[in-house]
């Protein structure tokens, strides 16, 4: 056997053993079939004039558990790109991580696999599903053109939070102004693959808010505001959740822990 062939078997022998010890990363994710686009946001879908001190949200937030190191850890590019990544080689894919044909867990990589394949893509929006670390950053810096101005938000918590809090308190909000943004979502599968995407035709306006919880949780959230949804599809759950029509009113939306807001920032931050 090729030594490369031979590295990329025993990391994902490893892997599987590592996915047997920490449990399924991915056992909590329901899957979402209908949903018109992989870029989801389900409950995090908030009004414009929403984002300000004192504004209370109900929402719940899914703390990661950092106990389960290999949930959110990509694979080396080396070891990515020697997966088929496709829907027509799922058969071949399941034998890799020991996934039963036909079992919930095949399904829910189906629907991934789907949503990278053929999800709707908007007006102007450009989009990737990246499987590595490497392939993510060069998506960024291709858009943006350059890595020295990349920079990247996240959902954050204090170490005290526990993930309890039902309700939040707004009180504190920080503009981030920006020249380009791009959001990676973390798409279910075995392994860690993001959904990235750009819209190049609208403003987007990016916040950095700080909420407290009714049971005593602290998170630093990035909020991405599109101000300019005329043209996008009036099924799009946004809609659904906020209740407008298209051009009426920005759609945004927090990041749950785990996403990625890449901002080409317009000044330093």
């Amino acid at each position: 056997m090729a030594p490369h062939k031979m590295f990329v078997l025993l990391y994902l022998v490893f892997f599987k053993c590592g996915l047997m010890v920490h449990g399924d990363p991915h056992q909590n994710i329901q899957l979402n079939p209908s949903s018109s686009s992989h870029m989801s946001h389900g409950s995090l879908f908030i009004r414009f004039d929403e984002i300000h001190v004192g504004k209370i949200i109900k929402t719940k937030f899914d703390f990661l558990d950092p106990s389960k190191s290999s949930a959110h850890h990509f694979l080396p590019r080396e070891v990515a790109d020697s997966i088929p990544f496709s829907s027509s080689e799922l058969p071949n894919i399941l034998p890799l991580f020991s996934i039963p044909q036909g079992s919930r867990k095949s399904m829910v990589m189906e629907d991934t696999l789907f949503n990278c394949e053929h999800g709707v893509i908007l007006e102007g929006e450009i989009r990737t599903c990246a499987t590595s670390l490497e392939s993510m950053l060069d998506f960024v810096s291709g858009l943006f053109g350059s890595r020295d101005a990349i920079r990247v938000l996240t959902n954050t918590h204090e170490p005290t939070s526990r993930g309890t809090s039902d309700e939040y308190v707004t009180v504190e909000v920080e503009e981030i102004p920006v020249l380009k943004m791009i959001g990676c979502h973390l798409m279910p599968y075995p392994y860690t693959i993001y959904g990235c995407h750009h819209l190049s035709n609208t403003k987007t306006k990016v916040f950095r808010v700080s909420v407290e919880g009714n049971e005593g949780d602290q998170v630093k959230i990035p909020v991405v505001c599109h101000m300019n949804t005329s043209t996008w599809d009036p099924n799009h759950e946004a809609f659904q959740t906020l209740n407008f029509k298209p051009g009426a009113a920005p759609v945004c939306h927090m990041f749950p822990e785990g996403d990625l807001a890449w901002i080409q920032p317009s000044k330093s931050v």
